[in-house]
C-alpha cells in the first residue's frame, strides 16, 4: 500500500529520515537568494524558507503548526541560524509570504484552482 506521503494529497512524514530532510528540505542557493531578497532579518527569512520548502514539498501551504520540528531544525541548521531562533510566522505576514512564494514559483490562481507553471510542476513531481 502506498504511504500517505506519496499520494495525491501529500502530508509530512511523521518522522522524516535524514535522507528525506536532505533531499526535500535543504535550501538551494536559488531558494536562499529568493528568501534573502524578500525578507529582512533572521526570523522572517527563517519563516519564509520554512514555508517555501513546505510548499515545494506538498504543493500547498500547510498550517505552520503542522510542520514537523525535524524539518524546522534541519532548515535552521542548514541556514546556520542560532539554535534558539524561532521562525517569525505571524498572521500579518503569513499571507504576504504565501503571495511572494506563489509569485516566485509562478503559481496563478483562478477561482478555487491553482495553475502551476511547468517548471514548478516538474519540481513538485520529482521531489
Amino acid at each position: 500500500m502506498t504511504s500517505i506521503e506519496r499520494t495525491a494529497y501529500p502530508r509530512f512524514s511523521r518522522a522524516p529520515s535524514a535522507k528525506e530532510l536532505r533531499e526535500l528540505y535543504t535550501p538551494t542557493p536559488h531558494d536562499i537568494a529568493f528568501v534573502t531578497t524578500r525578507a529582512r532579518g533572521d526570523g522572517p527569512q527563517f519563516a519564509l524558507m520554512i514555508l517555501l520548502k513546505a510548499f515545494q514539498r506538498l504543493g500547498y501551504f500547510p498550517n505552520p503548526q503542522e510542520i514537523p520540528g525535524a524539518v524546522i531544525s534541519h532548515i535552521r541548521a542548514v541556514m546556520r541560524f542560532p539554535d534558539d531562533l524561532v521562525p517569525d510566522i505571524v498572521s500579518r505576514t503569513l499571507y504576504r509570504y504565501h503571495a511572494v512564494i506563489r509569485a516566485h514559483l509562478e503559481i496563478k490562481s483562478e477561482g478555487n484552482i491553482s495553475l502551476i507553471s511547468p517548471v514548478t510542476l516538474n519540481y513538485l513531481s520529482t521531489h
